[in-house]
């Protein structure tokens, strides 16, 4: 009944005070799975992660929404972009054998990118700090503020990429992510 009444404002309503209940939950969890994570902040490596959730069919009884029919070009056009220092790896919750490895995937990542669905509900286990970017598609527009929600309860940085139908403008995206990755220029030459 709690999580319910957490969640219940979000659609068309920003909630923007922290939430020590979500932080509480996040914690307990680092703890559950030992992920030698438990502290808020953990040191970084040199190189950063962008962590790009795909959605793709992975059951032949259950129909997967919201798919991006150019997202193999999409992912092409980030990663020739990436300056040298950051990674774009990509995220399938549904593959992941275990919990812990789905909850140190996305503990890891300093951005995520993905579509408005189940899988953001991840971001829970992102760091303080990081930035969520949300791509809206299908029957879900930037009324719902679920993510947007989370994210300023979580001390989670959030930028939406807008709505588009089932293809996203790579250089639309790239934009959006190399304002949030702070580029100051130096992003690989285009191929």
């Amino acid at each position: 009944m709690v999580i319910f009444w957490i969640f219940k404002g979000g659609v068309k309503r920003n909630t923007e005070c922290s939430s020590p209940i979500l932080k509480s939950l996040r914690h307990f969890i680092y703890q559950a799975v030992s992920t030698g994570m438990e502290n808020e902040r953990i040191p970084k490596p040199k190189v950063k992660l962008i962590g790009f959730i795909s959605r793709q069919q992975y059951d032949p009884l259950r129909v997967v929404g919201r798919v991006l029919t150019n997202e193999p070009e999409l992912i092409s056009y980030i990663q020739t972009r990436l300056p040298e220092n950051w990674r774009l790896i990509i995220i399938r919750p549904e593959l992941m054998v275990t919990f812990k490895e789905q909850v140190e995937a996305f503990r890891k990542v300093d951005v995520l990118i993905g579509v408005h669905g189940a899988g953001l509900a991840n971001v829970m286990f992102m760091q303080s700090g990081t930035h969520l970017i949300e791509v809206f598609h299908g029957d879900r527009s930037e009324v719902n503020r679920h993510y947007y929600n989370m994210c300023k309860w979580l001390g989670i940085n959030y930028q939406s990429a807008g709505y588009f139908t089932n293809f996203v403008a790579p250089n639309k995206l790239w934009s959006i992510l190399n304002t949030v990755i702070g580029n100051d220029g130096t992003e690989k030459a285009e191929q």
